[in-house]
């Protein structure tokens, strides 16, 4: 039976990822035109029309790549954003198209966010792909056009701050975790758990992931490898992925019955769930900023860890209590 629930949960999870990513939605709250041709070495155009303009938020334009068959690259071009100012719904950017042998169509990304970067966003959208010529191949003179334009899998995402009060929660119940550990070191005899439980604690105290996020950013944009980092996200992404549900379905069929397992695929999931928000892949960071009931998916599912951890310890350490005759090793082992 748990078996069943756990395959309808996965099942429902799975169906709502696809939904989330693959569902288009009309970009109601802006309007683009664009240069009708990309030439590499010569700016192209975006003029961005909104409709609603909010004083005070951050505009910006990033520009993504696609190869011959249209499939997408990551962004290879970005430019300084613009205040959103009162009754003022024109912006223009002016982005340099990079030459690339492998890159025959871009289109703009618009962004309206909070700060001016991508995890502060508000709203984001896409325009049509573009075609890239040069100068030689071009039929007519570039002109303006207007373009349709969607959000990119994001309407719902009206993002919501990761709250200071949950990330101060989390870190205390890692916190309490480390201190229960060191009382009831009998039941485990590992300092690297306690070590890695009170970097966790740090680590969410000090939201150094989001630190080293805009730190890592600013060096590629500064050092111009910024249009490099699609494949290099990809790939990082998905071994760590893998790493982690490899490691997680070693510690349930390697030590399904102990409470102690269930702490360490915490401590996975909320490493895993850390060290994506650095790799900030647009895809993932899509999934970890949805909100459930106000609250951003990424920081539910660390508190969440947390919680789960020092509910595994507790009731490991009661059922030490219900059989004292029973040595720390064997209390190791409690059904679960």
């Amino acid at each position: 039976m748990k078996r069943i629930y756990s395959a309808a949960l996965f099942s429902f999870a799975a169906i709502l990822i696809c939904v989330c990513i693959l569902t288009p939605y009309n970009a109601d709250w802006l309007s683009v035109e664009t240069s009708s041709y990309a030439v590499p070495g010569i700016n192209f155009t975006v003029k961005v029309k909104l409709k609603n303009p909010e004083p005070g938020l951050m505009l910006g334009v990033d520009l993504h790549r696609m190869d011959d068959k249209k499939n997408s690259h990551g962004c290879f071009s970005v430019c300084r954003p613009l205040v959103v100012k009162d009754n003022e719904t024109l912006y223009e950017f002016s982005l340099p198209v990079p030459g690339d042998k492998d890159t025959s169509f871009i289109f703009p990304v618009i962004i309206l966010s909070r700060d001016g970067s991508w995890s502060g966003r508000v709203k984001s959208a896409e325009s049509e792909p573009v075609p890239v010529q040069s100068a030689e191949q071009i039929p007519s003179q570039i002109i303006l056009v207007q373009k349709k334009t969607r959000d990119n899998g994001e309407k719902t995402l009206q993002l919501i701050p990761e709250s200071d009060l949950l990330r101060f929660i989390t870190a205390s119940l890692w916190v309490f975790l480390v201190v229960m550990l060191l009382i009831r070191r009998n039941l485990h005899h590992s300092p690297s758990l306690i070590l890695a439980a009170a970097v966790s604690a740090l680590w969410e105290s000090f939201n150094s992931s989001t630190a080293i996020t805009f730190y890592l950013r600013g060096i590629a944009i500064y050092s111009g490898a910024y249009g490099l980092r699609r494949e290099p996200q990809q790939f990082f992404s998905i071994l760590l992925i893998l790493t982690c549900a490899a490691v997680i379905i070693y510690l349930i069929h390697a030590i399904s019955k102990s409470y102690i397992s269930v702490i360490l695929i915490c401590l996975s999931i909320f490493w895993s769930i850390s060290l994506l928000r650095i790799l900030s892949l647009h895809e993932i960071d899509r999934l970890l900023t949805m909100t459930i009931a106000g609250i951003q998916t990424g920081q539910l599912l660390r508190l969440a860890a947390a919680v789960l951890s020092i509910a595994a310890l507790l009731q490991l350490i009661i059922k030490e209590q219900e059989n004292p005759q029973t040595d720390g090793n064997n209390s190791f082992y409690t059904d679960i």
